[in-house]
């Protein structure tokens, strides 16, 4: 009996936030579909008198959306973790950059050694 009241507790709320989901998903999508359409057939020539970028004001919601979700992932990683994605983000990227440096430096040292051998 404990195990049903606990599966119907778990259900609903599961229910209920799979539901927001599904509702927040069909607004993105509705939203990024009438900014298409809506470039495609009034604004698309206006905004490429000003930018060679075709469908730009739909790239720039997609964008949008996209920051909004990271944005929220970050949130809930902080919450759990207590990590902040964007300061790890931009630590492996620095990270990346400073063995892509050491990299190049080894290869230029290798072309050095192998242009000596050849000389001599």
């Amino acid at each position: 009996m404990l195990a049903k009241v606990w599966v119907r507790k778990n259900w609903n709320t599961n229910r209920q936030k799979l539901s927001k989901i599904i509702s927040k998903m069909v607004l993105y999508q509705v939203a990024l579909i009438t900014f298409f359409i809506l470039e495609f057939f009034l604004l698309g020539e206006f905004v490429l008198l000003f930018t060679s970028i075709p469908y730009l004001l739909t790239k720039i919601v997609a964008a949008f959306f996209c920051f909004i979700e990271l944005t929220s992932i970050n949130e809930n990683i902080k919450a759990v973790y207590g990590l902040n994605f964007f300061q790890m983000f931009k630590h492996l990227l620095s990270r990346v950059k400073e063995v892509k440096d050491e990299l190049n430096d080894l290869s230029s040292k290798i072309e050095k050694h192998l242009q000596l051998k050849v000389l001599f």
